[in-house]
């Protein structure tokens, strides 16, 4: 199992990650049609919703106690799962 560091280490990776595959898609954006970019910008900003959730929940585990942590660790699961799914989503969408 991993540490708490590592687990928030991981997750603030995963993180930086998305960012760069959000800028992809902007980029992909600027090129498309005016159509494609609206469906684009449409799963940016639902990205970015989601993502500013997930940072939260990041952040709330970050300051939370040791007797919190776990708690917190498991409730943020679905959080990250459910990014993970937009993403996965998005760019099968539009690869």
């Amino acid at each position: 199992m991993e540490t708490r560091q590592e687990y928030e280490d991981k997750l603030e990776t995963r993180l930086r990650e998305w960012s760069g595959e959000i800028d992809l898609l902007r980029a992909k954006a600027a090129d498309a049609n005016a159509e494609g970019r609206i469906e684009y910008n449409r799963m940016i900003e639902h990205l970015e919703h989601k993502q500013r959730q997930a940072r939260m929940r990041l952040e709330n585990l970050k300051t939370a106690d040791e007797d919190a942590w776990e708690d917190l660790r498991i409730d943020s699961e679905e959080t990250w799962n459910d990014l993970k799914t937009a993403f996965e989503h998005a760019m099968s969408k539009f690869a």
